[in-house]
């Protein structure tokens, strides 16, 4: 039963965002286990946001392959060299050229331009998504921004499950900006 309502729970919060705005596909086969990123979503922003920088830096798979490789490095950093997703979102990251990774809301709308890229972002919501390489476990739900993970969710009944031996841990390489757990 607690199973059955961690599924609605998923159902109900993924319907909703996507119907506001946000990405939602059943499934998470375009998650990257290996860098902890959903590429597609990343290039999607670039190619939509900075379409010149990207083709100066990326001309072949090869290329593509070595960005997402210098990103999961530059995410990986401690915090105190200028590492994580908020850094790497706040001031984006030099591969040969710097690249913007969002926009953040704008406080005003006079510039149509910063306006635009923030309606650019790419929102995301995936489910039952597989972290590991090596292990079969799952995340309930992964929260997104231009393909990079910035929250989960781990969704907990307390009609089937003992919630006093809930403890967070992140099981994704780099900790997320929040960790939620719901109970039913």
């Amino acid at each position: 039963m607690a199973v059955e309502h961690e599924r609605q729970l998923e159902d109900e919060l993924c319907d909703h965002l996507g119907a506001h705005g946000w990405v939602y596909e059943p499934g998470s086969t375009g998650y990257d286990k290996k860098r902890a990123l959903w590429p597609d979503d990343l290039f999607a922003w670039l190619e939509a946001t900075q379409p010149e920088t990207l083709a100066g830096v990326v001309k072949n798979d090869k290329d593509r392959e070595r960005l997402l490789d210098r990103l999961a490095e530059s995410l990986d950093r401690p915090l105190d060299a200028g590492g994580g997703t908020l850094a790497a979102l706040r001031y984006g990251f030099k591969f040969t050229k710097q690249l913007d990774l969002c926009q953040f809301r704008p406080a005003e709308s006079m510039n149509p331009t910063t306006t635009a890229r923030y309606a650019q972002n790419r929102l995301r919501v995936a489910r039952q998504v597989y972290y590991s390489e090596n292990k079969t476990d799952s995340i309930d739900l992964v929260f997104f921004i231009n393909g990079l993970p910035v929250a989960t969710a781990e969704l907990k009944s307390e009609f089937q499950q003992d919630l006093s031996l809930i403890h967070i841990s992140e099981p994704t390489r780099r900790t997320p900006i929040s960790y939620a757990v719901f109970c039913l």
